[in-house]
């Protein structure tokens, strides 16, 4: 799997480049074909590649629309890439075989958030929209291709691993009950008392 990571500021806080920097070397194995990472004023993606295919290696990411309005950063295998070609039709800046991550950009562009109803695959990619100053992520139901976030009133982080997140200053470490309530399926109404039942079996 390749990696992907990011930093968004919604303070207008320019992003260090040695922070998203830093993000992707935490996931250099996944990317033994290369690292990029770019910035862009309070904005910072990333990119490491696991080559699956030569065509791989000519399409690097991050990827922009030609105004760069919006840019994405994707982990992706298409099943379906050649049904959302014939949908979207002409798409001017592509190339001649335009990687899965530049097909998610052109639906994006197309029909914004319903590309969603589109896409079948294996999927975890984020896209920075300038215009509406939103940042708009999403994985495959299934969780083939991971994609962890953090939020709070100044940033947005995400990534491919939990571990490029916790590094950055103010990410707390702390289990979060109505996640575990709900992957427990109602067991109990407290993981704690779940565990000591089980502890104290």
């Amino acid at each position: 799997m390749s990696g992907i990571g990011g930093i968004v500021h919604w303070d207008d806080r320019p992003v260090e480049a040695s922070g998203i920097q830093r993000m992707m070397q935490m996931v250099r194995h996944r990317g033994p074909d290369g690292h990029w990472h770019e910035v862009h004023g309070r904005v910072g993606l990333g990119f490491a590649l696991l080559a699956m295919k030569k065509s791989d290696n000519q399409h690097p990411q991050p990827a922009w629309l030609p105004d760069a309005s919006c840019g994405i950063v994707a982990d992706v295998s298409l099943y379906n890439r050649g049904d959302i070609i014939r949908r979207l039709g002409e798409v001017p800046w592509w190339p001649d075989k335009p990687a899965d991550a530049e097909i998610i950009l052109a639906a994006y562009e197309r029909w914004r958030e319903d590309l969603l109803d589109m896409l079948d695959g294996d999927f975890a990619f984020a896209i920075w929209d300038k215009e509406s100053g939103q940042i708009f992520a999403a994985r495959d139901p299934f969780g083939a291709k991971p994609l962890f976030y953090y939020q709070d009133t100044n940033r947005f982080l995400f990534g491919s691993e939990p571990k490029q997140l916790l590094f950055m200053p103010g990410v707390p470490v702390v289990p979060d009950d109505e996640r575990l309530e709900s992957f427990f399926s109602g067991t109990s109404k407290n993981w704690r008392e779940l565990f000591s039942k089980i502890f104290d079996a």
